[in-house]
């Protein structure tokens, strides 16, 4: 007995605890493989970028120099899309009790896309659709869904 409470009890309790957090960790690292996935994907298929320097008259940067701003942006892009995601994703894990599975995944769905709507307004049509599809495998397909589990003692019921 550990404060009332049988020490096997408590150990389970612990090891479920320590579980849950391994999800949360396991679901935001395999976000953030996703996302980074997708952004070298971009950085390879999107067309090449126009020279910033204003001397240079319409001259296109060399694939390895648009590819690493490319992926530049992709850090940026992070912070606007890829910051809101997870915590949608984390608090929405959080909340999620009684509801199936596909229907937790259709709602995060929507959820994640949200924070896509600026990039309609991007140069190339392969940011938007590459991060929408990456949005879109991560919540339908590589998600925990539950992501924190309920007690054992909870599922009975």
């Amino acid at each position: 007995m550990h404060e009332g409470v049988p020490v096997m009890e408590v150990s389970r309790l612990d090891a479920q605890r320590s579980g849950s957090i391994a999800r949360v960790f396991r679901c935001v690292l395999s976000y953030v493989l996703i996302f980074a996935l997708a952004w070298i994907i971009i950085g390879l298929i999107a067309p090449r970028e126009i020279d910033p320097d204003p001397d240079s008259i319409r001259e296109y940067l060399s694939f390895w120099e648009s590819f690493l701003s490319y992926l530049r942006t992709g850090v940026v892009i992070f912070l606007l899309i890829g910051v809101p995601t997870i915590v949608i994703v984390v608090v929405a894990g959080l909340l999620h009790r009684r509801m199936e599975p596909p229907v937790f995944r259709a709602m995060v769905t929507f959820l994640t896309l949200m924070p896509t709507w600026f990039l309609l307004f991007s140069n190339t049509v392969q940011m938007l659709l590459l991060q929408m599809a990456a949005q879109v495998l991560f919540s339908t397909v590589v998600m925990p869904v539950p992501l924190i589990l309920r007690p054992e003692s909870n599922r009975r019921r």
